[in-house]
Order: C-alpha cells, then sequence, then structure tokens
C-alpha cells in the first residue's frame, strides 16, 4: 500500500473532507478525470452511510498496487447495527433508511472491486477499490481518425480540451459496449470540436461483429471529415459515405457552448434526449444513411443546465431519469457507464453519449 489518508467521519462535513482526501490521492496516482470522480462519488456514498446508519466511524483512502496494476482504494468502518441482508442492499431502490437505496449499488457499478464485511449488531466495513487499467481514451484531436472500437470489452471517450481559448464549456463523454460474444462493437461515437462548436454522434452499424465495425468505422471517418457545423450536411455525407454498406441508423447534434444551443437530428433506431427538470424525447425519422431515408426533422433549442443523451437501440428506451437520477448531474464519463450497465442489453452492442454544458 502506497499513500493512505485517513479520517473520522461524523458529520456532513467529514463526508465533504473525505471526498476532499480522495479526489487528491486519486490525483496523485495518476487517474484520468472519469476515475477521480467515479472514486471521489464512492468515497462520498460510502462516508455518508456511516453518518446516515452508524453516527460514526472511520475513512481512510490510498494507493494501491497489486500484480502491477495501481489503484485507488477507499475504506469505510463503523460500529453501527450493520446489514442484515447484503444481496439486498445491493440491489437498487432497496432502502432501511428512506432514502432511494442507490447508495451501494451506485458504488458497485463504479468501482471494479466491492467488498462488504459486516455483522449484525457490530458494524460495517465497505472496502471499494478502482484500478488506473482501461483508462479513459480520449478522441483524438480535429483532423484526425476517431478511435473506434477494438476492444472485446466496453471503453469510454472523453471529449478534448477545445484548440480554442474562446470556445465554452462543455463536458461530454461516450461509453461503447459490444454485443456479448463479439470483440468488435458496430455501434461507435464521434466527440470532436469543429471549430469553435462541438459535434457529437452516436452510430449503429447494420448487424454485429466486424461488418457492422467496419461500417460504424466508414461513419466515424465521414465525421472527422466535417469542417462546417450543420447537421443536415454532415447527415448527408455519412450518407454517401455509406453508400457501398448496409448502411447505418445515426444521431447527430451541434452545440455552441458559448450560446448553449444546440441543433440535433436522429436517422433510424437511436435516440436523442434533452433531459432536466422533464425529459424531452426528440422526435426520430424512418430509414438507414447509407440505404434509404427522409430527411430527419432538425430539432433547435437552449440546453441551458440540462444533460443531452444520445443511444443506440442496444440501450433500452424505456429507462426514465426517475430511474437513475444522476443522470441529470454525474459526470458524463459515470453517467454513460451506468446507462450502459443498467439499460444496456447483452444481445446487442451498445453506445450511449452524455453532454452537459459546465461553467
Amino acid at each position: 500500500m502506497l499513500k493512505k489518508r485517513t479520517t473520522w467521519i461524523r458529520a456532513d462535513a467529514d463526508v465533504a473532507k473525505a471526498v476532499a482526501l480522495t479526489t487528491y490521492v486519486a490525483r496523485e496516482a495518476g487517474m484520468d478525470s472519469r476515475r477521480v470522480s467515479a472514486v471521489s462519488t464512492a468515497a462520498s456514498e460510502v462516508s455518508r452511510n456511516i453518518v446516515k446508519y452508524a453516527g460514526s466511524g472511520q475513512f481512510s483512502v490510498a494507493q494501491v498496487e497489486e500484480d502491477g496494476r495501481l489503484g485507488v482504494r477507499v475504506v469505510a468502518s463503523d460500529r453501527g447495527p450493520g446489514i442484515a441482508d447484503v444481496p439486498s442492499a445491493l440491489r437498487d431502490h432497496y432502502s432501511t433508511g428512506g432514502t432511494l437505496g442507490l447508495g451501494l449499488p451506485g458504488v458497485k457499478r463504479l468501482m471494479d472491486d466491492l467488498r462488504i464485511e459486516t455483522t449484525p449488531g457490530r458494524g460495517t466495513t465497505v472496502t471499494a477499490t478502482i484500478w488506473d487499467s482501461g483508462s479513459a481514451v480520449p478522441m483524438r484531436r480535429n483532423g484526425a481518425r476517431p478511435a473506434v472500437l477494438r476492444s472485446p470489452h466496453a471503453r469510454t471517450y472523453t471529449l478534448p480540451p477545445s484548440d480554442s481559448r474562446d470556445a465554452g464549456r462543455v463536458s461530454a463523454a461516450a461509453r461503447i459496449r459490444p454485443h456479448r460474444g463479439e470483440r468488435v462493437s458496430g455501434d461507435a461515437a464521434v466527440l470532436r470540436w469543429v471549430g469553435e462548436r462541438v459535434l457529437v454522434s452516436v452510430v449503429d452499424g447494420l448487424g454485429h461483429g466486424p461488418a457492422a465495425a467496419d461500417i460504424a468505422g466508414r461513419a466515424s471517418e465521414a465525421l472527422a471529415e466535417v469542417t462546417v457545423a450543420d447537421v443536415t450536411a454532415t447527415m448527408e455525407l455519412i450518407h454517401e459515405r455509406l453508400r457501398p454498406t448496409d448502411g447505418a441508423a445515426t444521431a447527430v447534434a451541434i452545440i455552441d457552448p458559448r450560446e448553449g444551443s444546440y441543433e440535433a437530428a436522429a436517422v433510424g433506431n437511436v435516440r436523442i434526449r434533452i433531459t432536466g427538470a422533464q425529459d424531452n424525447r426528440l422526435e426520430w425519422s424512418g430509414g438507414t444513411l447509407g440505404a434509404r431515408y427522409r430527411m430527419p426533422t432538425l430539432h433547435r433549442g437552449h440546453l441551458g443546465t440540462d444533460t443531452l443523451i444520445m443511444y443506440t437501440d442496444g440501450i433500452s428506451d424505456r429507462f426514465s431519469y426517475t430511474d437513475y437520477p444522476g443522470v441529470r448531474g454525474d459526470d458524463p464519463a459515470i453517467a454513460t457507464r451506468v446507462v450502459v450497465d443498467r439499460f444496456g442489453k447483452d444481445h446487442d452492442d451498445a453506445a450511449c453519449l452524455v453532454l452537459r454544458l459546465t461553467r
């Protein structure tokens, strides 16, 4: 075990201290921003549980190294009533404290390893670890070929910083996971700057496996060549590029962070939602880019403090922000991970993109 920080937890102010210590240790360990946010969120959950259920306890965070892997581990211990039913406590919406019951299930999703040791009437120790392997991979800069999934595992991509000092601030991430049993995904996502605007897109190549991945790759290459921030023209460029293929369902949005405005459209079985105080599902057009489609409805509006979500049909369209309230406030890299893990279909490729303006 490398660097370790410890603090007592007795009140909400101590929870804030635990989060600050965790953020510091994770950054010192060289974790990317997604993992720093994930482990800090986990620290908040486990330390807040001490206050809520036990009244007081001890929290520690440390850099750890095992089998050549570097990670960050948080440990929360108390002498409270314990957890009578651990499997139930790890289910979403289960709670004995009158809350939403999302704490421990959320920690389980965010972290790579979770261990709970508890004895009724004697207390609980929660140990959660996140490893540095498989970190988020930023999409490449303007003009470079976007990264396309070539891994049997889910991967997260984040929007790189803008080259322009005048560009507004925006946070965006996408997560892609292949069909069970496949080594490549027919879904793809692109996040890039076009001048001082942000172009984001999700693509669902028809079918599965290498053929669908090739379709998604062709669409990604077309998106990398876009120089004018125009949704309709971008759709047509992808359509022309995919003509020799079976085609793809595609969603495209362009965001102006300075004005807070967006324009967006979707063709085929992909979805765009603007989620805030209300959940607004944007209308989509039938067809397939590369084969036959009708010009989609172009939606324009102001994002404000709302969240833009895009996803392919590998994500269940039935989920609501009430099923996962954090989709409106969690770091986009965390939000995409939760959406894919909780609402993704094992029998299909899955891609989810989340974008939010930041101050």
